[in-house]
């Protein structure tokens, strides 16, 4: 990749660093800290809200720290980011679909999730997709990248908390909500 593409490539807010190898997508803290920051908020106003005022419900000022931390390497947090500025602003007029959302987020920027997904979109409708298979795709993806403690963990959690398919089920087609053709949540009533 050359050096122009890489830096359009950031200035977008996509990454090329990974964050999830011992993380989850922390759906929850997400959606908590969207909930109570303004719609334009900045990286710092969310580093306050999430540390400071501990919107996030952590046990220790660390674990608050620590958690901002991966927060914004995963999400970028930055309206100077267009792909998190347009996640923002969808994630306001559609909340119910905040999941598939940050899912696509979270695709766009880490790329050990952004690799295994041509596993996934060629694990046929119906098949099943599980642990094992992750396990043989991050072993040929990165070989001696993880440790084998690693193996240990479930599936990458952003394939189990925020889309298709979910450990052990079938794989089924991805869907918003049963009202995704709506009119944007101001005008609509929610799912």
């Amino acid at each position: 990749m050359s050096d122009i593409q890489f830096s359009n490539r950031k200035a977008l807010g996509f990454a090329d660093g990974g964050v999830l190898s011992s993380r989850s997508v922390m759906l929850p803290e997400l959606t908590a800290l969207l909930a109570v920051a303004p719609q334009d908020a900045d990286v710092d106003t969310f580093r306050h809200l999430a540390v400071d005022q501990d919107a996030l419900h952590k046990a220790s000022a660390a674990n608050r720290v620590k958690t901002f931390a991966f927060l914004r390497g995963l999400y970028g947090l930055r309206p100077a980011l267009a792909i998190f500025r347009e996640f923002r602003r969808l994630s306001v007029l559609y909340p119910v679909d905040i999941p598939v959302l940050a899912g696509l987020l979270a695709l766009a920027r880490e790329p050990v999730l952004r690799g295994c997904l041509d596993m996934v979109l060629g694990t046929a409708i119906g098949k099943t997709l599980g642990r094992e298979d992750f396990e043989a795709w991050i072993r040929e993806y990165a070989p001696a990248r993880f440790s084998q403690a690693m193996y240990t963990r479930p599936p990458p959690a952003p394939w189990t908390t925020s889309a298709r398919p979910r450990p052990r089920k079938a794989r089924k087609p991805a869907t918003l909500c049963s009202c995704s053709n709506r009119k944007p949540a101001a005008t609509s009533p929610p799912c």
